[in-house]
């Protein structure tokens, strides 16, 4: 009975949003990701070519705000969310991929040298940020695994469309 209920709760959550519809939240959160690692790119760039204190200035601030770090999180889980409903259709299942792969780039290559700054204080983050080219390659890579998602969107046509004559 655990297993039926389950798939009637999978179903009911599937049917909540149309694949276009999912295909749409999809986009603009991938969107709005890709607008964070846009503006974080300036501070990646600003740290990386020796400007180190604006580069700690803005991470200190930024990943110990709260709605900030919530938002981020907030828009990476409901975009995983919702390809993982629908994983079946081939559109979403392509948006399932870069979604994926760019959450696992961002967690692996990204978080971990976030960590690193704010555990780190003065002159000690300039051998830090000589690497963090690897943060902005990372960056570049998760924001063309969004733009993706971003083209599926703009590239769907549904099955029941009515071609013109």
């Amino acid at each position: 009975t655990a297993r039926v209920v389950g798939q009637s709760v999978a179903m009911t959550q599937h049917a909540m949003v149309s694949e276009h519809g999912a295909l749409g939240l999809i986009a603009c959160l991938s969107a709005m990701l890709v607008g964070f690692c846009l503006i974080d790119l300036v501070f990646d760039y600003q740290a990386l070519i020796g400007n180190w204190q604006l580069g700690d200035d803005y991470y200190d601030s930024m990943l110990v705000a709260p709605h900030v770090v919530l938002s981020i999180v907030f828009s990476a889980v409901a975009l995983m969310v919702l390809v993982w409903l629908h994983h079946d259709s081939p559109y979403l299942l392509l948006a399932w991929r870069y979604s994926l792969a760019a959450v696992l780039i961002y967690g692996l290559l990204i978080i971990p040298r976030y960590c690193q700054v704010l555990k780190t204080e003065g002159h000690q983050l300039m051998r830090i940020f000589q690497h963090w080219w690897i943060v902005i390659v990372a960056r570049f890579a998760v924001m063309a695994l969004l733009a993706l998602n971003i083209k599926l969107l703009v590239e769907f046509e549904p099955s029941c469309a009515v071609k013109p004559l």
